[in-house]
């Protein structure tokens, strides 16, 4: 993470997703940047963390597969580092933790077993 001067955006969160949620975190984009994220799953199963642009996520939220930024997102991880580029738009980094895309959460057992307990940290720069 660069975390330099020439930070447009920068947040740094830490959350629980409970067992088939959804956690979502939105950020404009302007041209010429750059986005980059770091992540780690602190207990729990692993989780998607899919990158979308803000119109396809209302199709996600709704349970049916939708285009996102694969060279950004990271499928069925504990930890994952992702640094790429975006046309401007408005977009959601959703950390997932249901079935929709490649984690499977736990079918059974308390929602405590089965949440992800994560640090998401991420930066726009120009």
């Amino acid at each position: 993470m660069s975390g330099s001067r020439d930070a447009v955006y920068e947040g740094e969160v830490s959350g629980r997703v409970a067992r088939h949620g959804v956690e979502e975190f939105g950020f404009d984009v302007d041209t010429g940047v750059t986005v980059e994220y770091a992540f780690r799953v602190r207990s729990g199963p692993n989780a998607d963390v899919v990158v979308v642009d803000a119109a396809n996520m209302a199709t996600w939220r709704a349970g049916t597969a939708t285009s996102y930024y694969s060279h950004l997102s990271a499928l069925d991880v504990r930890d994952a580092s992702r640094s790429g580029s975006l046309p401007a738009g408005e977009y959601v980094v959703a950390v997932d933790n249901t079935a929709m895309g490649q984690a499977r959460p736990p079918l059974t057992g308390s929602d405590d077993a089965a949440a992800v307990v994560f640090d998401l940290r991420y930066v726009v720069s120009r």
